[in-house]
């Protein structure tokens, strides 16, 4: 309903920022900034780290949402977290 409604209304085009585009980005940037102090980072910007994993998630959320298996929709989710740390720790297989 936010992305219809972000259209025609600026409240609701500001929560959806908040809840599910902009904002959560920039939470995910700040936990990428902690994580990637215990590791190198190699100097990657991360705001595109930010991206880069939430993208994915965003779009597993679409895409999951209409599954009737979950728990296989979890797992998916569960290996891409895994996967992204592995990478930004260097240790991506």
């Amino acid at each position: 309903m936010l992305t219809l409604e972000q259209y025609r209304n600026k409240e609701m085009a500001d929560l959806l920022n908040q809840y599910l585009t902009g904002g959560v980005v920039s939470y995910t940037q700040d936990l990428i900034r902690e994580v990637a102090e215990l590791s190198p980072s190699g100097g990657k910007d991360t705001h595109v780290l930010a991206l880069e994993y939430f993208a994915p998630i965003y779009m597993m959320m679409n895409i999951f949402d209409s599954m009737e298996d979950k728990a296989a929709a979890i797992k998916t989710v569960e290996k891409h977290i895994d996967y992204f740390i592995a990478s930004i720790k260097g240790s991506a297989k």
